[in-house]
């Protein structure tokens, strides 16, 4: 059979040598996150049961293949320049989080993490200074050393 993978060189050897230490969980979530394929995640399932690296058991065969296809998308984002414009929805949120989980993932969770996927450019995430503080504002509030310790009655 022969290998229909890309030759890896350079900035892409590279990035196989980075996917490779990565955790193979944490790739398959990227990897479904980006694409939106599915199919990964059903094929992960049986092999996931919970969010600690030592409670993950995919195949190598598995972990090879989300490997394969992250790359192709890495290095299809880089040849392009453009991320793809896409956003879970709930249903596949809740699948994603489901499976790196191990269990059920309430709603209140999905919601929170929504927000935390949100980009930081939302009005309630902003910063609404009544007055920007000025150079001496910031020097102020630097972070000074504690004082110094007090004698006890023993050292006195």
């Amino acid at each position: 059979m022969l290998d229909s993978r890309p030759e890896t060189t350079g900035e892409s050897a590279e990035l196989r040598r980075a996917l490779e230490a990565a955790d193979p969980a944490t790739l398959l979530l990227s990897l479904v996150q980006l694409t939106g394929e599915r199919h990964w995640l059903e094929a992960a399932k049986p092999f996931i049961r919970g969010p600690m690296n030592y409670q993950e058991f995919m195949p190598a065969s598995l972990r090879a293949e989300v490997r394969d296809r992250l790359t192709e998308v890495l290095a299809e984002i880089a040849r392009t320049g453009t991320m793809p414009p896409r956003q879970a929805d709930d249903a596949l949120l809740r699948e994603m989080m489901a499976i790196a989980t191990g269990e059920t993932v309430p709603d209140d969770y999905i919601a929170m993490m929504r927000e935390d996927l949100t980009c930081d450019s939302l009005p309630s995430r902003s910063l609404k200074w009544r007055r920007p503080p000025g150079p001496a504002g910031f020097l102020h509030h630097q972070r000074r050393s504690p004082p110094p310790a007090r004698a006890t009655a023993a050292q006195r």
